[in-house]
Parts: structure tokens; C-alpha cells; sequence
């Protein structure tokens, strides 16, 4: 029952958002669950979500935030440092007393800090009526190598890799593309290690030409150490320092993580005295 009442209750939230946005000539792309509960499965209650994201254009980034505002949600995240404004990625904000909707309003895509996706996403878009409404969504392949990208970084969850397998066999999956696209965003080594599991475990194996491409590309040693290694949550603080211009937003930056990093060593601490 709470499962259900989770999922309608987002698909109610969704339909109010899109027809808010749309009256402000947004059209946003729907990103993850939102994409793949529509269009792949075909029926969002078959793909359980957490939230909503949402990605808008720089220019809408500030118009969307006030929409969800006057429809009742507030940013949860705001640290007061500089710093951790320029870095996000959007924002996260949640309606009071509502507690299975949650919007995640993304300004660009970004994983793992490192790998960027540029402003050419918006020439990978198609545009579908959702609910009596406009909402755009990523190409399939671009979709694939974007949660591809979330599973690597997240930890994946078998919920992923039905996710990952469903898109290949359900969509109108264009190989060639999906080659090209890696190449363009610097992804071909974490594809290669999303087939060696998907080949292992889901027996999901891509064409020939395709796994000889993936193969034939010969990563930096660091590379594989970041996607795979202890060294990954290491390089992603170092990935994200380096987007910030200048040493003193940097020093600042490291001073308010490891402020934030003893808030939360205490706080844990006291919880295991209580």
C-alpha cells in the first residue's frame, strides 16, 4: 500500500510541476525513474522512485526554483558557502507534510565530479506529451551512459542493472551513437566496466564491434583505480576543487568540508553515547 500510494502520489506531483513549468514555457527533460517508469517500462508504478529530477536550462534554473516554490516546496540544501553554490549541480527541495515527493532540479549533468556533460545535451532531447503536458527526455543512449555513470557512482543497485538491460532491449538502441557519445564525454573506460558486469551477471553482452571498441580504448592507470579503487571518493573531492577558480575559493571550500566533515564525526559520536 505504501509503495502504491508513494507512486501515485509522484505521478500527481509530476502532472502539477510539468503543468506549472509548461505555463512558464519550460519544458524540462525528466531524468532517471521519471524517464525510464514512462517510457521504457511503460508504467511508472512498475519502477519504484525516491524522487523526481528534473533537468532545466541555465536560464530556466532560477524561473523552475520559483515555480516549485509557489507550488509548496523548499530547498532543503543551502551550506551559506559560496562555494557550495557554484559547484551544485541545482537544488533539492521537498513540500512540507508531503513526504514521498522529492524534486531534485538539476542545472547540467555532471557524474562522478569528473565526467561533464555538456550544453549540447539539449541536441539529444525529444519532446513527448506526459500527462497532458510537455516534457522532454534524453535519447536512449545518452540515458543509458548517464545512469550508467550514476550506477558507477552510487553503488549499484539490482534495481540499476534492470534499469541498464531494459534500455537496451526496449528501446530503439543505436549502437553507433552510443559509441560516439561515449567517446565525445570520455566514458568509453566506465562503459567497458558496466558491460564486464552486465556480461557476467545479466548475460547483457553488446555487439562485437562494439565490445572491441570499448576494449581496444587504453585508460590512464588512474583511471580504472578512480571508477573501481578506494582512490574514487579521493579523486571526486579533487575533481570537484579543481571546477572552482582560484586558490582562495578553493582553501575555502576544503576549510567548509572538513568543518562540516568534524560536525558530522560529533554528532555521530554523541548518538553512540546516547
Amino acid at each position: 500500500m505504501l509503495s502504491l500510494l508513494s507512486s501515485v502520489t509522484r505521478e500527481i506531483s509530476l502532472k502539477e510541476i510539468l503543468e506549472a513549468l509548461n505555463s512558464k514555457g519550460v519544458s524540462p527533460v525528466l531524468l532517471k525513474g521519471a524517464y525510464i517508469g514512462n517510457l521504457v517500462y511503460e508504467d511508472p508504478a512498475l519502477r519504484t522512485m525516491c524522487d523526481l529530477d528534473l533537468l532545466v536550462s541555465e536560464e530556466h534554473f532560477e524561473l523552475s526554483s520559483s515555480v516549485l516554490k509557489l507550488l509548496g516546496y523548499e530547498s532543503e540544501f543551502d551550506s551559506g558557502c559560496s562555494e557550495d553554490r557554484i559547484l551544485q549541480l541545482g537544488g533539492t527541495f521537498k513540500r512540507i507534510g508531503d513526504r514521498f515527493t522529492i524534486v531534485d532540479l538539476h542545472r547540467s549533468l555532471r557524474s562522478m565530479d569528473y565526467y561533464l556533460v555538456p550544453s549540447e545535451v539539449w541536441t539529444h532531447t525529444t519532446e513527448k506529451a506526459l500527462y497532458g503536458n510537455r516534457a522532454r527526455f534524453l535519447s536512449p543512449e545518452l540515458n543509458f551512459i548517464y545512469m550508467a555513470m550514476h550506477a558507477l557512482n552510487h553503488g549499484p543497485l539490482l534495481r540499476d542493472w534492470l534499469d541498464l538491460t531494459m534500455i537496451l532491449n526496449r528501446t530503439a538502441f543505436d549502437w553507433d551513437k552510443f559509441i560516439s557519445l561515449s567517446t565525445v564525454l570520455g566514458a568509453l573506460r566506465p562503459m567497458w566496466w558496466i558491460f564486464q558486469e552486465m556480461s557476467n551477471e545479466w548475460e547483457s553482452v553488446p555487439p562485437a564491434d562494439v565490445d572491441n571498441a570499448l576494449a581496444a580504448y587504453r585508460p590512464h592507470w588512474l583511471k580504472d583505480r578512480i571508477i573501481s579503487g578506494r582512490l574514487k571518493y579521493l579523486w571526486l573531492f579533487y575533481a570537484r576543487v579543481r571546477l572552482l577558480d582560484g586558490w582562495y575559493s578553493r582553501i575555502r571550500y576544503m576549510k567548509s568540508r572538513l568543518i562540516r566533515l568534524c560536525i558530522l564525526t560529533r554528532n555521530s559520536q554523541m548518538r553512540e553515547i546516547c
